[in-house]
């Protein structure tokens, strides 16, 4: 579970479901393999990245961003609560904006994808070799 402030506004993860990570990362791991083939690897540039997501299919995108909101909760006062309504596919709060939300899922992936994509990276390339003496 992680916190974190965007704007005026408090908010914190809550468990995400680990098939839908599995998924989300499977999504995410193909835009991030695209974007550093563009780049060759060396990094991502925000417009490389923006580049491969508008290519990304619109069904992609809507998943990726709604599975990420729907385990992210906002403190209200004292309380917390759930800031995306998967059945009714809405947001509960109408302050939270398009650039909100890409940061809100940025919080997401960084917790939850990139560990998954990191490991799915090392189980393709191999256990790194250590050489005598290493």
């Amino acid at each position: 579970m992680r916190e974190f402030r965007i704007g005026e506004r408090d908010y914190r993860t809550a468990p995400l479901d680990v098939f839908v990570q599995v998924r989300v990362g499977l999504k995410v791991s193909s835009v991030l393999t695209r974007a550093l083939e563009r780049t060759g690897g060396d990094g991502l540039p925000l417009g490389d990245i923006l580049e491969v997501l508008a290519a990304t299919p619109g069904e992609d995108v809507d998943f990726v961003i709604q599975s990420c909101l729907s385990c992210v909760q906002r403190r209200e006062g004292t309380a917390w609560a759930a800031i995306y309504n998967r059945d009714a596919k809405r947001l509960a709060y109408s302050d939270i904006l398009p650039a909100d939300m890409l940061a809100i899922t940025g919080q997401v992936i960084e917790e939850y994808i990139l560990p998954f994509y990191d490991g799915l990276v090392s189980l393709v390339s191999g256990p790194e070799k250590k050489t005598p003496g290493s």
